[in-house]
């Protein structure tokens, strides 16, 4: 009776023990993927959003971020945050790891900024009240410049862009949509934000008259918005966009510091 009180003892202490096991890895093991997902000098990771779905309405908790490479105390630096097609909305950020390394690999980004790419959630589109608190976030956890966030994005991220620049204008530093529109609506304040917009002679998805009707609306109030229309490319310019060397150039050169 004994060995049998003993074994039935040593039993629930084995049970305890990994009933406290198993809660500590509840609790932990969360936090300890993050961190190991987590962005670092130099690499993409993954970061989070706070959880508030009103403040951050049809966009996953879940964005990619790429850190530059340890600068030494240099100044803060810059945010590109980049905006995603159509057909990149969902609830998994990894098929937007190439996108998000196209845009740094630019010889700019890689040592001046910060490259934040969220997603959408299945069904939605981008919204500038979201985007703008998606901003304010990533510049409060990653430290970045305020005067210099540059806004660009492809297809339905084209359109998130002009959405944006709309409701925000002063908000950025430079926009840039690429395939994409936003009408003739147009205001003084998004005359004066520097734009460069990319579209291809023969897209077939996004005609290239809807860049071309708000280009002419902005020049008409004098707006002097930057043009690049591909000839004889249709709809898929972003790679050859992201290659541009001049656009980040011009890019980093832009601050909304100059305005105030």
């Amino acid at each position: 009776m004994l060995g049998l009180r003993r074994v039935r003892l040593i039993s629930l202490e084995a049970a305890l023990t990994i009933s406290v096991l198993g809660l500590i890895v509840q609790l932990f093991l969360p936090a300890a993927l993050r961190w190991w997902l987590g962005p670092s000098p130099g690499q993409t990771g993954i970061a989070y959003l706070p959880d508030n779905p009103s403040r951050f309405s049809g966009l996953f908790a879940e964005y990619l971020v790429h850190l530059p490479a340890d600068r030494g105390g240099q100044k803060l630096p810059a945010l590109v945050v980049f905006l995603h097609g159509a057909g990149k909305r969902g609830r998994d950020v990894e098929p937007l790891r190439p996108q998000c390394e196209a845009v740094a690999a630019a010889p700019q980004n890689r040592s001046q900024a910060i490259v934040a790419v969220p997603q959408c959630v299945p069904e939605a589109r981008w919204q500038a009240t979201s985007l703008k608190s998606f901003v304010e976030h990533v510049e409060s956890r990653f430290k970045t410049d305020p005067d210099r966030v540059y806004l660009i994005g492809f297809s339905m991220g084209g359109y998130g862009v002009w959405s944006a620049a709309k409701a925000h204008p002063e908000r950025y530093a430079a926009a840039v949509p690429i395939a994409g529109g936003a009408g003739a609506d147009v205001t003084p304040a998004l005359a004066d934000l520097p734009l460069w917009v990319f579209h291809g002679q023969d897209d077939e998805v996004v005609p290239v008259s809807e860049a071309t009707e708000i280009v002419e609306a902005l020049k008409a109030i004098g707006g002097q918005p930057r043009v690049t229309v591909y000839e004889d490319q249709g709809h898929g310019i972003l790679w050859t966009v992201l290659q541009n060397d001049d656009l980040w150039n011009w890019a980093h050169m832009q601050s909304t510091e100059d305005s105030r």
